[in-house]
């Protein structure tokens, strides 16, 4: 080993630096003053005076109690130094807004974090109306009682973490992200909104992760006109047929996307659509300006079951070259038909549904809506034929016992006797014999590497039989070309590897 001398001038200049990105730290109380020094000990009253005074790298701190007003920050942060709100014990600072605007209401603003607070909007106001703005993170807020809809437009690099929104209001949206990218949705609760707790349009690199949904006063969440999205490990519960929304389907319908590790569970109605058609007020330069399809995407290792409706839905103008496989559908539509999975007319044929488990209350039970017929799911996998060997809309699929643990106590682990475990199929195959990093596949839609989203690391992918693991760090799509999986570190494939 080779020892470094450091200069003692480095030392100071690096000490210096760190020292000015971390910033002031400013105060706030409801019985402040705004023309106090913004200490502790001399506090601030309102949110216009932290609004005004902060700059790159500076807190405001709230002390407990209710603060009117708007957090409308006057300059950025940088990406080494952003401007933070935060209450300084988690919820016991109240952000309370007022009539007609918003709690959290600015533009091109960036580098703004928002951190702990309790929104009430008191029915009049909202939680928060953001555009232009990149680098904006909300991050455990608890969102009630709100008027508005609560809206991120035009911004990149968004972060909302370990929030409850509940509107507690029977008609309307919730939650709307519209022409962002790199987006992450993450430990957040939802519930309690008459039409859609979350709607994302025509955004693009999204991750829905974590997330409990949770509406029984209309559908949990409206995903459509979008590309590239992450939707896994959430809960999808409760939603009904009711008088606040048109129906309980969660809307399904993106491009290039990866839908897995999901629970849709308990939900009043039929849970997940992918019902594709033209919007109303669709025109050639609206926001919505083509049909909203579910197109390129990938469906796998999601459990769906004991849903009074049929488990998911698929119909519409274009459904097409997406993958369903790994996934289990069991005991849905248990008061009906045991309708599993209604797939319609308008479907195109190269739609794979392969490796599935459907089971209704019983075995052998029409458990698929195929194209109007209802049929056993091996009937489903009989009408559609194999080509070549290997290519079929449905194919392999089983009538099996999943073996849930507690489905009635939504355990929806699959316990030892399952016969789910090592019926399903690999997400894609290696092309050709090789080594090194880059990893060329049948597929790589299935595959996450980030989505530039900052912090956000590829998936772990096992190559082959035992742990020959590496992470993906991009996923480079050619299209009809084979996917080239970037690789963290060396690895030696053949041709055919799973």
């Amino acid at each position: 080993m080779q020892w470094l001398h450091v200069p003692a001038t480095l030392v100071l200049i690096a000490a210096l630096t760190c020292g000015i990105a971390e910033g002031a730290e400013y105060y706030l109380s409801p019985d402040g003053d705004d023309n106090a020094a913004g200490t502790r000990e001399a506090p601030w009253q309102s949110i216009d005076r932290a609004n005004e005074a902060l700059e790159a790298g500076d807190t405001a701190i709230f002390l407990p109690g209710e603060y009117p007003g708007s957090i409308a920050p006057e300059n950025s942060g940088s990406v080494d130094a952003p401007i933070t709100y935060r209450s300084e014990e988690p919820l016991a600072a109240t952000l309370t807004a007022g009539e007609g605007i918003s709690a959290i209401q600015f533009s091109n603003r960036d580098h703004v974090a928002i951190e702990d607070f309790r929104i009430d909007a008191g029915g009049v106001g909202g939680w928060f109306n953001v555009g232009d703005s990149d680098y904006l993170t909300i991050r455990g807020c608890v969102m009630r009682n709100a008027r508005p809809t609560a809206v991120i437009r035009r911004s990149e690099q968004v972060r909302l973490l370990d929030n409850v929104f509940s509107k507690d209001r029977v008609t309307g949206n919730m939650v709307g992200i519209t022409e962002c990218s790199h987006v992450l949705i993450e430990g957040n609760s939802l519930e309690r909104v008459g039409h859609s707790p979350m709607q994302i349009t025509v955004s693009n690199y999204v991750v829905v992760r974590a997330n409990s949904f949770q509406n029984p006063w209309g559908r949990n969440y409206e995903f459509w006109s979008s590309s590239r999205l992450l939707i896994e490990r959430n809960t999808i519960t409760r939603a009904s047929d009711s008088g606040y929304s048109a129906d309980s389907r969660a809307k399904n319908l993106y491009r290039y996307s990866i839908f897995r590790h999901n629970l849709t569970f308990g939900n009043l109605h039929t849970p997940l659509t992918s019902g594709s058609y033209l919007s109303a007020g669709a025109t050639p330069t609206h926001l919505r300006h083509r049909p909203m399809v579910l197109t390129n995407s990938r469906i796998y290792n999601n459990t769906t079951a004991g849903n009074l409706g049929y488990g998911w839905q698929f119909s519409g103008m274009a459904i097409a070259s997406n993958d369903i496989m790994n996934n289990i559908f069991y005991r849905n539509d248990w008061a009906g038909g045991n309708v599993q999975l209604r797939y319609m007319d308008s479907c195109s044929g190269d739609n794979r549904v392969f490796r599935n488990l459907f089971r209704g209350t019983e075995p052998g039970l029409n458990v698929v809506d195929y194209r109007g017929d209802f049929m056993p799911i091996d009937e489903a996998d009989r009408r559609t034929g194999v080509r070549r060997d290997y290519w079929s809309e449905f194919h392999e699929n089983i009538d099996g016992d999943p073996a849930l643990l507690d489905l009635d106590a939504a355990d929806l682990r699959i316990g030892p006797e399952s016969e789910a475990i090592d019926a399903g199929a690999p997400l894609a195959l290696a092309m050709r014999d090789g080594e090194g990093r880059e990893l060329p596949v049948t597929d790589g839609i299935p595959f996450y590497d980030g989505f530039g989203i900052e912090g956000e690391r590829g998936d772990w992918i096992a190559i082959g039989e035992g742990d020959n693991l590496a992470r993906i760090e991009r996923v480079e799509l050619r299209y009809d070309q084979p996917a080239i999986l970037h690789l963290d570190r060396d690895m030696t494939w053949t041709e055919g590897m799973p």
